[in-house]
C-alpha cells in the first residue's frame, strides 16, 4: 500500500524531485537544515507563548479556542495545520502555518 502524498513530498518534489525519491522510494532519512531547526524552536516558543489566554483588548466576545497540529486530508494529499484558532460564536476558523523567514519590508494584501 502507497502512503499518502504529503504536502512536504509536493514541496521538495518542487524543489528537488530527487528528494522525494531518496526519502520515499529508497527510504534514507531527511536530516533537518539548520533553517528547519530555527522554526522547530520557534514553533515550540510560539505554542508555550500560545497556551495561556491572552486578550488584547477585552470586545466582550470569548477567547479564540486554540488547537493544534491539526491533521487535514482530501483525498490521498494530506498536510498538517500548525495551530488553528476557533471562533465557536462565529462559526469560523483561522489557520496558522508557521514560517522561518526575514520579516518583508511591507506587509503584503495577502499575507
Amino acid at each position: 500500500m502507497m502512503d499518502k502524498i504529503t504536502a512536504a513530498d509536493i514541496m521538495n518534489y518542487a524543489y528537488c524531485p530527487r528528494i522525494v525519491y531518496f526519502t520515499r522510494v529508497i527510504k534514507l532519512p531527511q536530516t533537518k537544515s539548520a533553517k528547519q531547526r530555527i522554526g522547530v524552536k520557534k514553533e515550540g516558543v510560539f505554542k508555550r507563548q500560545t497556551s495561556r489566554s491572552k486578550i488584547v483588548q477585552d470586545d466582550g466576545s470569548p477567547p479564540l479556542e486554540k488547537k493544534y497540529n491539526i491533521p487535514l486530508e482530501w483525498g490521498d494529499f494530506v498536510t498538517k495545520v500548525d495551530c488553528i484558532l476557533i471562533n465557536s460564536s462565529k462559526h469560523e476558523a483561522y489557520p496558522l502555518q508557521f514560517k522561518n523567514t526575514s520579516k518583508p519590508p511591507i506587509v503584503y494584501r495577502t499575507q
